[in-house]
């Protein structure tokens, strides 16, 4: 049933899928289906959403930015009237190769710094993960985000956006992504 409800290029998608992650991807469909309907006024069920050229979902003809993410078995969405982007990750062990593919040099060190480096890099990559579903243009393509960091803090206020950690769970990581109050209006 909820198959029919997506655009049809999305529901194709899906269909190639194995069936756990059509499951989850379903679920966060439908979980930013209900945010965005909310703040629509609309009924979620008449909304049809898909995705942009770069993967960002959306609802089409409507003002309502959606960003959805998976990690595991757990989904999470978000849905506002400005850009927003949102990730989650759930704790686990990372390679080094990766975080030097992701890391710029002061990130490594900060990443290295602590006995927790797993969840360093996971907290460093869940922003810039939100950052590149905010902007609409990923991680790896320009302009990429380089975090800064003061200390042992990564710093969550940047020119064009700010960050915000909802309440996590343990073991769950996440981040959200949005403008400045006075960048959006």
């Amino acid at each position: 049933m909820l198959l029919r409800r997506l655009h049809p290029e999305k529901r194709a998608r899906l269909e190639r899928l194995p069936a756990r992650q059509r499951e989850l991807s379903l679920l966060g469909d439908l979980l930013a289906r209900r945010q965005a309907a909310d703040l629509l006024g609309a009924d979620p069920e008449e909304l049809l959403l898909t995705q942009d050229e770069n993967g960002r979902p959306f609802v089409p003809g409507q003002r309502v930015h959606i960003s959805i993410s998976h990690s595991g078995d757990q989904v999470c969405a978000a849905a506002a009237l400005h850009p927003l982007g949102l990730d989650m990750e759930l704790l686990r062990p990372v390679s080094d190769r990766l975080a030097e593919k992701v890391c710029s040099a002061s990130e490594l060190r900060w990443v290295s710094a602590g006995p927790d480096h797993a969840e360093r890099f996971l907290r460093l990559w869940t922003m810039k993960e939100a950052y590149g579903k905010f902007t609409g243009l990923g991680v790896f393509r320009a302009p990429r985000l380089e975090l800064a960091i003061s200390g042992e803090r990564l710093i969550e206020t940047y020119p064009d956006c700010r960050f915000s950690r909802p309440e996590e769970t343990d073991g769950i990581i996440v981040s959200l992504c949005t403008p400045l109050p006075d960048k959006y209006r």
